[in-house]
């Protein structure tokens, strides 16, 4: 701040080869806010379920595993509100409340039985026929 104030506002914009009236506006904003960086721009993003989130919260704390319809469905059931899949999933990622499925599936039927007996990893699950998580598949 000292090397600012040594120098004119106009040799400084002559010096950097910008605007007078923008050297006056920066010098300004140093002398107000101790800062030349920009302001934050734009809005601040509210969702329309900003006031629903405690309603949505608990929703999930009584069946954890609900569906995106099942929410939208009671959404619209108890506050009459109209909201899309997208804006719903957004929401929810935003505050960390995605919950993704494990798609659980047999051997037989991914064609991985192959793969899985030539890396040592079918057992006695799999010639059973019982359901192991997919993890190459589904990852």
């Amino acid at each position: 701040m000292e090397a600012a104030a040594a120098t004119s506002r106009r040799q400084a914009a002559a010096r950097f080869g910008v605007g007078i009236a923008t050297s006056i506006r920066w010098m300004a904003a140093l002398a107000a806010t101790g800062t030349v960086a920009p302001r934050p721009q734009g809005r601040t993003r509210r969702s329309k379920l900003d006031p629903h989130e405690a309603f949505l919260r608990d929703l999930i704390a009584k069946q954890d595993d609900i569906t995106l319809e099942e929410m939208r469905a009671r959404l619209l059931a108890a506050r009459g509100l109209t909201v899309g899949l997208g804006t719903l999933w957004s929401f929810l990622d935003a505050r960390g409340l995605t919950y993704k499925k494990r798609a659980i599936i047999s051997f037989a039927h991914t064609g991985l039985a192959a793969f899985a007996a030539a890396k040592g990893a079918a057992s006695e699950q799999q010639r059973s026929g019982s359901r192991v998580h997919c993890r190459l598949a589904c990852a």
